[in-house]
């Protein structure tokens, strides 16, 4: 049984929103009417209110959007893709609960392997729905133009962009040494007015970010490059640089400290990362602070290193 306030149909409305933001709906089960009356499950009773309630037990069943959903997964734009399977659990199963709580989604897409090569392709399987990869991706008021068949992009790294960009501050350069579409440059660009050096070596990352870079216009700050990294000689030094390539980072750690200014910043994202404080000192470097950032299996978790040259 469930406990239930019940509100006439005349102040339903108004009441449905202050409850909300009182947090004292129960949302996991549904809000129920009949001709006179609203009944609205909630967590406990309410001790003070200008409303005139009752309040009932009823038994009630379990909102679709309830059920949890039981396969990681990420949703970029209207696609939604699982990061992977599980024995004894359908996908229809969980596509009907996703499409329950968001109803925007229009593509279904099963991943199959890691991202591929220099250029990180994605490798994904078409599961449901409408099998168009493009799709137009929103987060910290910016918009993005995402392949996700053709680039790699990581709607779970929202916040640590945003976190970046407060860190930089107006008019300093930037190197953004593996940009994709974007999406940590312009959020750079945007928020910061520093001006960013954007470089990706995969050719549609690099059309689809200028893309970006003209929708949420950033052209006066931002330089979309289409090279490898190993090949790009900018004319000056950098403020920050960000090398978000977690699984071969470390690699081009040498060629990031020849772009970034003395007492600069290089801020590093490495999966996984073992014996890192020797490596740092190792490469004449000082950690400022780290950060674990997001889990990627279980166990396993991408850190971010914010480092001074010294």
């Amino acid at each position: 049984m469930v406990l239930v306030v019940r509100i006439n149909r005349t102040e339903a409305e108004k009441f449905k929103k202050w409850l909300s933001k009182t947090g004292l709906l129960l949302k996991d089960y549904p809000i129920t009417k009949d001709k006179d009356y609203v009944f609205f499950p909630v967590k406990k009773k309410i001790d003070k209110t200008s409303f005139n309630l009752k309040y009932l037990k009823m038994k009630l069943p379990k909102n679709e959007k309830s059920k949890k959903v039981l396969l990681p997964y990420d949703i970029i734009g209207d696609v939604c893709i699982f990061k992977q399977g599980k024995r004894g659990i359908r996908y229809s199963q969980e596509i009907k609960k996703l499409l329950s709580i968001y109803k925007f989604l229009k593509s279904f897409y099963l991943k199959i392997g890691e991202v591929e090569g220099v250029e990180r392709v994605p490798r994904l399987k078409f599961l449901y729905g409408e099998d168009k990869p493009l799709t137009l991706h929103k987060e910290n008021g910016l918009f993005f133009w995402v392949d996700v068949k053709k680039v790699y992009f990581n709607p779970r790294l929202s916040h640590e962009r945003m976190r970046i960009a407060s860190l930089i501050e107006n008019g300093k350069r930037v190197l953004d040494m593996f940009a994709g579409v974007g999406p940590f440059a312009i959020t750079i660009a945007k928020y910061s007015k520093a001006f960013v050096d954007a470089v990706d070596i995969n050719p549609i990352a690099y059309e689809l970010m200028k893309r970006n870079i003209q929708l949420n216009k950033v052209e006066k700050f931002v330089n979309p490059y289409n090279t490898d990294i190993r090949n790009f000689y900018p004319q000056n030094s950098y403020d920050h640089i960000i090398m978000n390539l977690p699984f071969e980072s470390i690699k081009y750690l040498d060629l990031a400290k020849t772009f970034c200014k003395k007492r600069g910043r290089i801020h590093i994202y490495i999966a996984n990362p073992s014996d890192i404080n020797s490596l740092i000192e190792k490469k004449s470097l000082t950690l400022i602070r780290s950060q674990k950032v997001f889990e990627y299996a279980p166990r396993k978790a991408v850190f971010r290193y914010d480092l001074e040259l010294r």
